[in-house]
């Protein structure tokens, strides 16, 4: 039986997407599992142990759907028996249309909904517990375990040789990511600035800062604070390696959450324009939420690029020493 799924969403939603994943593999434990992502998300999936095949599919290119129908025909079409979409989008529900699988499910939320043969309803909770409905529209009740991401000898080899040095100092490994693809999830840097230089005046750790994108400003204070400044510098293998290796992981709501939470980390998570009712919250790992108290959030479900209100307070408000002190008492406690 070959079996796809169809996650053609940002990289956040690909890593949740992982329990899914475990989900249909022991639902279906002799099938072949296929699934259509992005370019920038598939390495993501390496070595990912339910998975036996990545479709890369990039609908920005070249612009919509029709002028990539050659390529979809070629990897998707008449090709699978069951077709999973967690993604909303009427694009989603037509490749699973095309793959010419008689069982497609989808949302009762869906666009293009009555593309489906099954609609699961898309409920509230977490969002892991969401995707768990589709496998449970085929009649399986399976709760969905842990994220997970395939890392490898290698990718531990070359973030073992980049972290070395700070691990034989015998410091906790602080991961930061400061950035997201969205300007009101990103934490102002003034504020983790202040709040790094505030724990490391009562006690020592090495901080490591991650992103997709190199940073000027932040390479200048890595060094400042004796850091190591991996911004731009990783591929999604080796950032797996890197996270797995963390003792904490600080970030705004982002994609560098759930990597977290793939390898149980402790996680503080700086909330701007989202709020973690919305369901993208750490899953299965420890975590705190640093957030201010302000009515106008969350204002949006995936944040934006401006504050609707122009005073950016969902960020602006949160005191430094909110983060300092639960990382704090993070190290201490954990006996990091």
């Amino acid at each position: 039986m070959n079996i796809l799924i169809i996650q053609t969403a940002y990289l956040g939603d690909v890593i949740l997407t992982t329990p899914l994943i475990g989900q249909v593999r022991c639902a279906y434990p002799e099938s072949r599992i296929s699934i259509l992502v992005i370019p920038q998300t598939a390495d993501i999936l390496n070595r990912h142990k339910d998975i036996d095949e990545i479709i890369i599919y990039d609908k920005r290119k070249w612009g919509g759907l029709i002028s990539k129908t050659p390529g979809l025909i070629r990897n998707v079409y008449n090709k699978f028996d069951i077709a999973i979409s967690p993604h909303l989008s009427a694009r989603s529900a037509i490749i699973a249309l095309m793959s010419g699988a008689r069982i497609r499910v989808g949302f009762e939320k869906s666009a293009f909904k009555q593309l489906y043969t099954h609609r699961a309803i898309y409920g509230c909770g977490h969002i892991v517990e969401r995707y768990a409905n589709l496998i449970k529209s085929l009649g399986f009740e399976i709760p969905p375990d842990k994220i997970t991401l395939g890392v490898d000898e290698s990718d531990i080899m070359r973030a073992n040789d980049i972290l070395k040095g700070a691990r034989d100092k015998n410091a906790p490994l602080v991961g930061i990511f400061p950035q997201s693809e969205w300007f009101t999830k990103t934490p102002p840097l003034p504020l983790l600035k202040t709040a790094i230089k505030s724990t490391l005046k009562e006690i020592y750790f090495h901080p490591v800062f991650l992103g997709s994108r190199a940073d000027n400003e932040i390479s200048i204070f890595s060094k400042e604070v004796g850091g190591i400044d991996l911004m731009g510098k990783t591929d999604l293998n080796l950032l797996k390696g890197i996270v797995s290796m963390l003792d904490v992981v600080i970030s705004g709501d982002s994609s560098g959450v759930h990597i977290a939470s793939a390898f149980l980390k402790p996680t503080i998570v700086i909330y701007g324009a989202t709020r973690p009712g919305q369901g993208y919250y750490p899953w299965m790992n420890e975590y705190y939420a640093i957030m201010a108290d302000i009515s106008c959030a969350p204002c949006s479900p995936h944040g934006g690029n401006k504050c609707p209100q122009g005073h950016f307070n969902c960020m602006n408000n949160i005191r430094p020493e909110n983060i300092s002190n639960r990382l704090l008492d993070i190290i201490k406690h954990s006996k990091l």
